[in-house]
């Protein structure tokens, strides 16, 4: 599918439709907030199939997590968070950040 052109793959969501899009995950379409997804892996594997849990290597971190949320923030996206590759520990601990910064109106988990 090129740029720009609407995945036709809709999902109902509640009353309104989540539409695909390329550069916005869902638009609601009963709502017009726009959506998109991020997901965290708490210690992804690396090149050699040990896992990475240095967070300079890349394992999860919350500054990192939140800096992903506030560059969706920015271009005006709430944000659905997949945390199936993330450590109920670091679920919490993002949860309390998200608190924190005052966002939780702006994303689901």
């Amino acid at each position: 599918m090129r740029t720009g052109q609407a995945t036709m793959r809709a999902i109902r969501l509640y009353c309104g439709f989540l539409i695909h899009f390329p550069c916005v995950r869902f638009i609601d379409t009963s709502s017009g907030l726009k959506w998109d997804v991020k997901s965290f892996e708490s210690y992804p594997t690396g090149d050699n199939g040990v896992p990475i849990t240095n967070p300079q290597k890349g394992a999860f971190t919350i500054k990192q997590g939140m800096i992903k949320l506030q560059k969706e923030f920015g271009y005006g996206n709430n944000v659905i968070i997949d945390t199936r590759k993330i450590e109920p520990e670091h679920v919490e601990q993002l949860k309390k950040a998200i608190d924190e910064e005052g966002v939780t109106d702006k994303q689901i988990k």
